[in-house]
């Protein structure tokens, strides 16, 4: 298409502008995220990321990941990734904070890329927690419960405390809360211990 001005005299000078091309294609190609999920939470700095496209109608894709979220600024970017295989997995990994991930499709029939796909947030969280504190009974104490209830705080952890191992005796036991009652202990000494582990897993 072109255009040409008409002044309000209705004079031209018959001059057309330079000629553009417009291409419709209404059958866009929209890769679906598939994994990470948006708001995972992982320790894996350098995640595999999993699309799918139904239209087999790609030659490439193109990821891009942004820090916090689509304002933020591209860390990672690759638009040669073949259509065989819909996922990559960077070579360099990312530092612990919080991600935007994104793919689009260059469609085999025009040679364009089309839309972004929507857009899934992603927590990169390498670094484990604290180890619990305050715990009860303090060491060296003497009970006459049986099935003493241990107890601790929490360590403070950016992204949360899923659940702890508790051992005793070494064994080990999961609790989900800052506490733990075991079954009878037997008259005797009795060692114990716990570790926090965070909602990335460390």
């Amino acid at each position: 298409w072109r255009v040409k001005a008409y002044d309000n005299a209705g004079n031209t000078n018959n001059t057309w502008s330079a000629v553009w091309t417009v291409i419709l294609d209404t059958a866009q190609v929209v890769p679906a995220l598939l994994s990470p999920v948006s708001g995972a939470i992982t320790n894996l700095g350098n995640p595999v990321f999993l699309w799918t496209d139904e239209s087999s109608a790609a030659s490439l894709y193109w990821i891009e990941i942004r820090t916090n979220d689509l304002s933020g600024n591209v860390v990672l970017s690759n638009d040669g990734i073949s259509a065989v295989s819909p996922s990559h997995q960077f070579g360099s990994a990312l530092a612990d904070g919080r991600y935007a991930w994104r793919v689009k499709a260059q469609k085999s029939s025009t040679g364009l890329w089309n839309a972004w796909s929507a857009s899934n947030l992603l927590i990169i969280d390498t670094t484990a927690p604290g180890s619990p504190t305050s715990l009860t009974p303090s060491s060296g104490t003497t009970s006459t419960d049986a099935t003493p209830l241990f107890s601790w705080s929490a360590p403070a952890d950016l992204n949360g405390i899923s659940s702890y191992e508790i051992e005793i005796d070494s064994v080990v036991y999961t609790a989900s809360i800052d506490s733990y009652t075991p079954g009878a202990l037997s008259q005797a000494s009795h060692s114990w211990r716990v570790r926090a582990i965070d909602s990335a897993g460390n």
